[in-house]
Order: C-alpha cells, then sequence, then structure tokens
C-alpha cells in the first residue's frame, strides 16, 4: 500500500507527540536536566508526561490527548526553536519498537548478494508500527513548514539517517541500515524521493542494544535542513583542531561543575579553547576563565581567534606549559581540561611525563577544601596510577568516575580538593 505524505489541514493526528533528543553519551542525566529545565519556560508547551533514557538518547513524551494537527504542529515547531546545548540532534518519535536481539543478529545473508535482507525486515517494521503514526508524523512536520517547498507539491525529498549507537554487528553497519530504512520509505509513501544534500526532511532510526530484546526507534529530524546551517561541531568556534572536543560535551562537564559568579575557572590544556567558551557562552558567564596550552599554533593560531570572535565576558588564553602554571597559589575554583592523550598528541611517554606534573600543579593553584577538578581523558589508567600515588591520594578526594562515549569510550575524573 502506498500513501501520500502531503497533510490535508485540519484533521486530527492521533499520534502522540514523542522527542528524542540525541545527547553525549554517559551524559544522559546532565542532559535532561536541561531539557527539562528549558521546556518547562514555555508555557505553550504541555508538561511532559514520560521521560525515557537510552545511551546517548533522551526521550520525552508530551500530553497531546486530543489535539488537532495545527496544535501539534506548534508544539514541534516551539520546540524545534528551543536552543539545547547538550543536544547533538532531535527527532519526532514515529514508532518505537521491540524487537528480538536474538533474531535480529541471526539474520542469514544472502548468498548471492552477501547482503542481509534489512530492506524486507525495516518495511514489515514501519508497516507494522501503525501506518497511519508514520504518515501522521510526516504531515505534522510537513504542515509545520519543514519542507522549503523546492520540489514539486506531489513529492518531499528526503534522506535517511540510521544511528547506530553501541548496537555491534559485522555486516549492518550504519549505511547499510540507512539505504534500508530509505528503501522501507520508499515502499511504503507513494510521493518520497532519495536525496542526500538538500533534502526536505531527515528519516532517522536508532537502534538501542539492551537484554533480550533491542529497542528500533523511527521518526523524523525535527530541526530543519539548510545548506548553509553551522554544523553543532563548529558551535561558537571558527577553527576546530584534530581532536577539538564537541561543544555539546564541554557544556555538559560545564553545566555539571555549577559554576558560580566570580568563580575562577581553569582550563591548563585549552586545545583551541571550547571548554572555556563553552562554560562561558553557555553556563556562567560572570566567571573569569584562564586558559592556556602549550602549542603555539594552538594558542595564537585557533584559541584566541575563537574566543575574540565568541566574546566571552571574561576569559584570558595563555602560551604555558602545564607542568609549571604562572598561577599563584589557591587561586582556582574549578578546574576543567580535557587531557592529551592518544598517538595525535603525542606517545604515551609523553602523557607519562605529563600527568604527574600537571596534577601537583593542580594540587598548587586548586583552592583548599572547596576546589574541584573535572577531568577527562582516554588514557585514564595512566590517571588513575597518578591519583593512587600517596601525595596525590593526600591531596584529591575522587568523587567519582564517569564513562562517557566519543565514539569510544573515555573517562571523566570528577575530583575534590581535600584541605591537605
Amino acid at each position: 500500500m502506498h500513501v501520500s505524505l502531503i497533510a490535508p489541514k485540519n484533521e486530527i493526528i492521533q499520534l502522540p507527540v514523542s522527542i528524542c533528543f540525541c545527547v553525549p553519551s554517559g551524559l544522559e542525566d546532565i542532559a535532561r536536566e536541561e531539557i527539562a529545565e528549558k521546556l518547562v519556560q514555555y508555557p505553550r508547551l504541555p508538561p511532559a508526561s514520560k521521560w525515557i533514557t537510552f545511551p546517548g538518547l533522551v526521550q520525552c513524551s508530551l500530553q497531546t490527548s486530543g489535539l488537532d494537527i495545527n496544535l501539534k504542529t506548534d508544539l514541534c515547531t516551539q520546540v524545534r526553536g528551543i536552543q539545547f546545548f547538550s543536544v547533538e540532534k532531535m527527532f519526532l518519535v514515529v514508532a518505537s519498537l521491540d524487537v528480538s536481539e536474538d533474531e535480529f543478529q541471526a539474520k542469514p545473508a544472502d548468498s548471492t548478494s552477501g547482503k542481509i535482507p534489512w530492506i524486507e525486515w525495516l518495511t514489515s517494521c514501519i508497516t507494522n508500527c501503525a501506518l497511519e503514526s508514520w504518515i501522521g508524523a510526516a504531515r505534522i512536520l510537513n504542515a509545520a513548514g519543514f519542507c522549503p517547498g523546492e520540489s514539486s507539491p506531489e513529492e518531499i525529498l528526503f534522506r535517511a539517517t540510521f544511528l547506530r549507537g553501541d548496537f555491534k554487528h559485522p555486516i549492518a553497519n550504519s549505511q547499510t541500515m540507512a539505504g534500508a530504512l530509505g528503501a522501507s520509505v520508499l515502499s511504503v509513501s507513494s510521493n518520497a524521493k532519495v536525496k542526500l544534500e538538500n533534502f526536505e526532511i531527515e528519516v532517522l532510526g536508532c537502534l538501542i542494544p539492551g537484554g533480550s530484546f533491542a529497542q528500533l526507534l523511527l521518526g523524523f529530524r525535527l530541526e530543519s535542513y539548510s545548506a548553509t546551517a553551522e554544523p553543532i561541531s563548529w558551535r561558537h568556534r571558527v577553527i576546530s583542531g584534530r581532536t577539538s572536543l564537541r561543544p555539546t560535551i564541554a557544556y555538559c562537564i560545564a553545566r555539571m561543575a555549577n559554576i558560580q559568579p566570580g568563580q575562577v575557572v581553569l582550563d591548563p590544556c585549552c586545545g583551541v579553547g571550547t571548554i572555556p567558551i563553552e562554560a562561558s557562552l553557555t553556563c556562567q558567564p560572570l566567571a573569569h576563565f584562564i586558559c592556556g596550552d602549550i602549542e603555539l599554533d594552538s594558542i595564537h593560531n585557533k584559541a584566541n581567534i575563537n574566543i575574540t570572535a565568541a566574546a566571552p565576558y571574561s576569559a584570558s588564553v595563555v602560551a604555558w606549559n602545564a607542568k609549571a602554571l604562572p598561577i599563584r597559589d589557591q587561586l582556582v575554583d574549578i578546574a576543567i581540561t580535557d587531557l592529551p592523550w592518544g598517538m595525535r598528541e603525542g606517545s604515551f611517554n609523553m602523557c607519562a611525563k605529563l600527568y604527574p606534573k600537571l596534577m601537583k600543579q593542580l594540587i598548587r593553584v586548586v583552592k583548599k577544601g572547596s576546589g574541584k577538578a573535572y577531568i577527562l581523558t582516554l588514557d585514564h589508567q595512566l590517571l588513575k596510577h597518578t591519583l593512587n600515588t600517596p601525595w596525590c591520594q593526600k591531596a584529591w578526594k575522587v568523587c567519582f568516575v564517569r564513562d562517557i562515549r566519543i565514539g569510544y569510550q573515555v573517562k571523566l575524573f570528577c575530583l575534590e580538593r581535600t584541605e591537605d
């Protein structure tokens, strides 16, 4: 059966408005706080009736029973207009399905093509998830003006994207799943047309493993596409680096740190300046940020340019060696940094020499009894080894260690400065 994605104006759509936010994996609770905080600031938005958290995802269902398409369209338009600093992307959920993970993993390869028949499987999922919900969601987005009107009234240009997350499969990569999802949409829609660039609607799929069942989410991306839109990875920056921290992660860590007005915040290994920029512009503009790096290229040609362009209220960039910080004792309230690690930033031996000396510097400059440090690194064993030394155990209390996924697993250490 083929149906149209073009919406009549005044019809009742029974689809509940459920929105899924893609957020940094490992920081879902921080992202949910921001999302909930900003949603209640809009009195026209109905209250959230249900929250569900998955790895890298926060799903929020709004109370929309009995609302017609115009009101639901208005809700989606309002949510789309909110600036969420912790959110990578968000989509209107069409369906949430439980899929047997054993059955999914066991899909046989086609003996002639060597490909897994995901197209048939996903097509049946779309058909079985109540086709009116799928089409209803598309009509809500269409009525909300998500389509810029470049295509003819009879067609909608779309692209399919699949967010695989932590799901692992030897054959089913993100591209394969996205292709199957796009083919599935074409099989049930009479007016959909694939276009990978300058598309009007993005169809999203997400598979979340867990226990004996996996959760399959299907939906439409809420942000409207623009060829000139700034990618989230470039937010508040004009220059990026090889290993620049994503702004969403920097925001979540800064929010977790609960920076107060007048506090001094230090980033001893600032790179292109992402952490002080995000913390100042999105969390606490009345704090004083001091950051620096040993690489002159990062300081003069990247961090300085980014901070000048972003224009935070109070931020200073200095070229320094983190092994000997030019900062007076007991000055810093909070230290937040993404330590260098991996082959792109030097050798293991280089990091092994840096970490102990940097921790000694932080002991000296961070305030006793009240100061904190938030340290992100992939070389967590090296940092743990440093923290387990007698002199470090005396000066730092480990509050928690949190796993964060940025394509691979890193760890965030929250440390509290003792009175010693």
